[in-house]
């Protein structure tokens, strides 16, 4: 997506008038999932506790809940977020929560110190505003498209014998090819996973 900035934003805002936006959108969502008088009301209590908490609280929480990631993709839509999502490092899916950490380790001593930091906000999560991100069956993650750039530059230019586990070969390419579609736009990486 172009900027992440919109998202920072939107934290702890107090912002009424998007909070009201964000519900109206999630009650259409559940109403086309579940049918206008199926929707779940635990569901819909859940998301809208969600939303005071990610937009009206007073201050962002220290530890942002990785379930967050279902308001930033309705907010991504609220404001029509020019968000390209056709990657193929998307088609791994669930694939990709085994990957991360023994990617980082094996890279750890072959890349920087900051690359290695950046690979694991996408490993563990980046919260917008707090500390961190609980990983709670969902997380998010971001980088600034300097950080993507940085990123890219480092894992494209890695020698081949850097990958010494075959098993993530395959997700090193697609990462590194989806590092370079978003570096040439410019944009930011927003990584999304539920």
């Amino acid at each position: 997506m172009p900027s992440i900035q919109p998202l920072k934003v939107a934290v702890a805002s107090g912002d009424e008038d998007l909070a009201d936006h964000l519900t109206r959108l999630i009650q259409d969502d559940l109403a086309a999932l579940y049918g206008e008088d199926d929707v779940d009301a635990e569901e819909h209590d859940e998301f809208q506790a969600m939303v005071q908490e990610m937009i009206l609280s007073k201050s962002p929480p220290t530890e942002e809940p990785g379930t967050w990631q279902a308001l930033i993709r309705r907010l991504a839509v609220l404001w029509k977020l020019d968000v390209k999502s056709d990657y193929s490092f998307n088609q791994r899916g669930w694939h990709h929560y085994g990957c991360w950490g023994p990617y980082r380790k094996m890279l750890t001593g072959c890349i920087t110190v900051d690359s290695l930091k950046l690979l694991e906000y996408l490993d563990l999560g980046r919260p917008l505003r707090g500390n961190t991100v609980e990983d709670d069956g969902c997380l998010f993650a971001w980088l600034d498209p300097d950080e993507v750039i940085r990123l890219e530059e480092e894992l494209s230019s890695l020698e081949e014998s850097a990958i010494v586990m075959e098993e993530l070969q395959d997700f090193h390419e697609l990462l590194t090819e989806c590092l370079d579609e978003v570096a040439q736009q410019q944009h930011a990486l927003l990584l999304l996973a539920n």
